[in-house]
Order: C-alpha cells, then structure tokens, then sequence
C-alpha cells in the first residue's frame, strides 16, 4: 500500500530574512522560528505564555543547560507536551510526547524555536522567491518523540518515531 503524502505549510514573515511564522496554537497566536543550527526545541518566552498556548503542557521536574543564547550556558525546565500539533488548513502534523527548554528569554524575538530534528521523519523546504512559506512533507500525520540524554542526564538530542515504542 502506498502511503499518501502529507504537507502542512505557513507563510513566512516577509520582513525578516530567518523562517519565522506566524502560529494559531488554539489558544494563543504565538511566532514560531524555524532553527537550522538548534538541536533541540527551546520555548522562549517563559511558562505563563507556554501555559497559556498549551494548557496539557507540563513540567518533567528536570533543569537543561542550554547554549547558543550568548556568551553563558542557560538552566532551564524541561517540560513536554502530550500532542504537540502543526495544522493548516489542509492536514497535521503531531509530535507525540514533544520535550523542550523553557527559558524566558522574549529578547530571542521568537516564542517557540524549533528544530529540524523534530521533521526527522519528513521532508522541509523554504520557498523564499514568491509565496515565502515554509513546508514540512511526511508520509502520516502523528509521529512519537523519544529524547536521548547525555550523561549528566539531560537532552542531548532525541529520535522522531513513527509508532510509539512504549507499547512495544
């Protein structure tokens, strides 16, 4: 059986030359940026926003240092989300169990930065000539997110599945 594609696109800012769009969580309209270089996903403006674009979210009762952010590591929570989801107007995307750092850091111009290791099982491309979007391209809709720690215990990256592991 041949399984049919799926793309989930948004528009990109015009004014800015990084992939930043624009997101409607449900809840709260929140600017997401697409980060090439990050390797694990960063919610940047603090748990009252989270909290607020993501009611199920919650604390897993870990600190994370996190470089990239300036001179100086950063300690931040870790909290994840049950079903974390990126629609449009044609189909989903759903990251199951998504774990990220929560730093309050609005300065980063963003409020959730996220990375391509999240799409591990996709395609993405920016079109940047025309219609400026960003499109991720998967074969199914719900994908299960699994984070690989380093031996002081936090994220040091993680693994995108296609079927939940746990009930394996």
């Amino acid at each position: 059986m041949v399984s049919q594609t799926k793309k989930v696109s948004f528009k990109l800012s015009k004014r800015l030359s990084r992939p930043f769009f624009d997101y409607d969580t449900g809840t709260e309209m929140i600017s997401v940026l697409f980060d090439t270089g990050a390797n694990i996903p960063i919610w940047c403006t603090g748990e009252a926003l989270l909290l607020s674009a993501y009611p199920d979210a919650h604390r897993i009762n870990q600190k994370q240092i996190v470089r990239g952010f300036g001179k100086n590591p950063e300690s931040g929570e870790v909290f994840q989300i049950p079903v974390f989801e990126l629609k449009d107007e044609n189909t989903a995307y759903r990251l199951h169990n998504l774990q990220f750092i929560v730093l309050d850091r609005p300065e980063i111009g963003c409020d959730f930065l996220i990375c391509p290791g999240m799409f591990a099982k996709s395609d993405y491309y920016v079109t940047n000539r025309g219609k400026k979007e960003i499109t991720f391209v998967s074969d199914k809709e719900d994908y299960y997110f699994t984070p690989i720690h380093d031996s002081n215990g936090g994220i040091e990256r993680y693994t995108v599945w296609e079927q939940d592991t746990r009930a394996l």
